[in-house]
């Protein structure tokens, strides 16, 4: 590899060949990350129907928000994500002043409705 990337010729022959493998071997090891996520939620939730718990608030919010990520497109999630450092992250440090405009609490409340909705399923 060392010596294909110092000749001239084959050096964009090598940098295609490392792009390219290093994006199916991410891609492969995000889908084995994700199946195996998805089962332990899964085990998760038959646990707690087991025990009789309830799902808290914030794991229903939560859910809700990678719920609404999975169903938005890139750019709103990158607004979405916008919004979130905004308001809470930056927000943590001035609480006096308040962040958010329409649009941030529309998604709010979009993400409280899903939140109910999934607490109201399970």
């Amino acid at each position: 590899l060392a010596s294909a990337v110092q000749d001239r010729r084959h050096f964009p022959k090598a940098v295609v060949g490392i792009v390219l493998s290093s994006a199916l071997i991410g891609y492969g090891l995000m889908t084995i990350i994700d199946k195996k996520r998805e089962r332990s939620m899964h085990g998760y939730d038959e646990l707690r129907k087991m025990k009789g718990t309830e799902m808290s608030r914030d794991e229903s919010l939560l859910r809700a928000m990678i719920d609404t990520a999975k169903k938005s497109t890139a750019k709103e999630n990158l607004e979405n994500a916008a919004m979130a450092q905004k308001n809470f992250v930056l927000g943590q440090f001035n609480k006096s002043e308040t962040h958010m405009d329409g649009q941030d609490q529309a998604y709010l409340q979009r993400i409280a409705k899903r939140s109910d909705q999934i607490r109201n399923d399970k």
